[in-house]
C-alpha cells in the first residue's frame, strides 16, 4: 500500500510539472561581481528558444551602459531535465539603455552629435568582442527543473540554481 501511495504522489508530480508549460518568456535578475545580469528565456511551442543576456557596466566615464547579448537556438524538455542547444552563429551584441554620467551629458549638450558618435563606438566595441562571448556561451546546456508553475520556474544548473519570473 506505501509502494502504491508513493507511486501515485509521484505520478502527481510528474503530471503537474508537464500540465505547468514552460511557453513563455522568463526573466531573473543577479549580481555577479557587483554588476547587474538579467537573463530571459523565451520558449516557443515549435521548441524553438531564445536566450537574452543583459549585463549592466558602470563605467566612470560613460555612465550605466546595458550591454545585451541575444542568441537563437532550441530545447527540449524530458520531465525534469531541460536541454537548450543554442547557436552560436545567431549571436548578436547591441547597447541597451545608457544613463550617461554628468561628463558625459555635458559632452552630449554640447554637441548633441556626440551621443550617436559615442553609442556607434561603443557598439562597434562590444561587436568586435563577439567572438569572445560566443567562446564563453555553452551551446548545450542541460538543466534540472527544480519547480515550474504558472509563474515561477526554478533551474538548476551544476552548482547555480535560478530562480525566474513569467513575463510578457
Amino acid at each position: 500500500m506505501k509502494k502504491l501511495l508513493t507511486l501515485c504522489i509521484s505520478l502527481l508530480a510528474a503530471i503537474n510539472l508537464e500540465a505547468q508549460s514552460i511557453i513563455g518568456s522568463w526573466v531573473t535578475i543577479q549580481e555577479q561581481n557587483g554588476q547587474n545580469i538579467a537573463i530571459l528565456f523565451g520558449f516557443e511551442a515549435d521548441n524553438s528558444a531564445i536566450m537574452k543576456t543583459i549585463y549592466e557596466i558602470n563605467d566612470e566615464d560613460l555612465g550605466v551602459l546595458n550591454l545585451e547579448l541575444t542568441v537563437e537556438g532550441t530545447y527540449t524538455l524530458s520531465g525534469k531535465k531541460l536541454t537548450l542547444k543554442l547557436d552560436k552563429n545567431t549571436l548578436e551584441t547591441s547597447l541597451g539603455d545608457v544613463e550617461w554620467s554628468d561628463n558625459a551629458k555635458q559632452v552630449i549638450k554640447k554637441d548633441p552629435k556626440q551621443e550617436n558618435f559615442l553609442r556607434k563606438t561603443i557598439e562597434d566595441h562590444f561587436a568586435a568582442e563577439k567572438s569572445s562571448y560566443a567562446e564563453d556561451l555553452e551551446e548545450n546546456e542541460e538543466m534540472t527543473v527544480i519547480s515550474l508553475t504558472k509563474t515561477e520556474l526554478v533551474l538548476k544548473s551544476e552548482d547555480d540554481t535560478m530562480t525566474f519570473k513569467k513575463f510578457n
